[in-house]
């Protein structure tokens, strides 16, 4: 290993802001040389900010209401 980002780090930074600026997944997959879509699924990685819209989706039963 070098010193600086390697490839894979590059990789995964590139797969994530072509999802986050709405790039089609098929276009990302070509241009990141993915031949599965589980392998691109295995690139991206989420933020807070990526996920944040569905926190309220799901409802957590407040602490002590569970026996």
């Amino acid at each position: 290993m070098g010193i600086g980002p390697s490839f894979h780090c590059l990789r995964v930074t590139c797969v994530n802001r072509l999802r986050r600026a709405g790039v089609l997944r098929e276009a990302a997959m070509r241009l990141v040389i993915h031949s599965s879509e589980l392998m691109h699924r295995i690139y991206q990685r989420e933020r807070v900010d990526d996920v944040a819209q569905w926190c309220e989706v799901v409802r957590f039963p407040a602490a002590g209401t569970i026996s």
